[in-house]
């Protein structure tokens, strides 16, 4: 009867011994405070994570929208091609000479639909608007804006009272993507062709 006596009655100074609010070990080396904080830590971290997670998810959205939005383009490309076209097509009397036409020049400057030298129909338009004939002959998009200019150090080309020169100056606060192309008159001239798009 002693024996169990003695094991009751240690049984309750083990549990009665210890004051509450104390901390209790929760197991080998840890207790409930520690535990507390760790939980609060990985909380925190979560929540660092879920907030980078968030913004990057918004970050790549508003990217991939942007691009279905901004419908503008690739002014690069289109001075690029118009250029090419131009000096290849409209600017020389057959596709594969290498020097210009004065002729087929001076008829496209003067906007002089039945004078342009060109294999394909339809592809000058001689309604009179500087913008609307530049960019139907060099196939460009009708929201951008054009500027096509012969130069010859520094200054537009003038032959037989035409100005090699053929739509407005870029505004100042814009982008303008330039083309140029070092090219040869029949008669021996060496000029520069520049295609400005914006």
């Amino acid at each position: 009867m002693t024996g169990i006596d003695s094991a009751e009655t240690a049984g309750r100074v083990e549990g009665s011994g210890t004051p509450s609010g104390s901390s209790e070990q929760a197991g080998p080396g840890a207790t409930r405070t520690d535990r507390g904080q760790a939980e609060q830590i990985d909380f925190l971290n979560g929540i660092v994570i879920l907030l980078f997670g968030v913004g990057l998810f918004f970050a790549g959205g508003s990217v991939l929208l942007s691009i279905g939005v901004d419908s503008s383009p690739d002014r690069e490309g289109a001075a690029l091609n118009a250029d090419q076209r131009l000096v290849e097509d409209l600017l020389v009397g057959d596709i594969e000479d290498t020097q210009l036409d004065r002729d087929c020049v001076d008829a496209y400057f003067r906007m002089n639909a039945s004078g342009v030298c060109t294999r394909a129909s339809g592809v000058v338009d001689g309604s009179g608007d500087e913008q609307r004939w530049l960019r139907h002959s060099l196939g460009l998009e009708t929201k951008l804006g054009v500027n096509v200019t012969v130069v010859d150090n520094g200054s537009v080309v003038t032959s037989n009272g035409t100005a090699y020169s053929l739509g407005p100056s870029p505004p100042p606060d814009v982008a303008v993507f330039e083309s140029n192309r070092f090219v040869t008159f029949g008669d021996g001239e060496y000029h520069t062709v520049f295609v400005r798009v914006w």
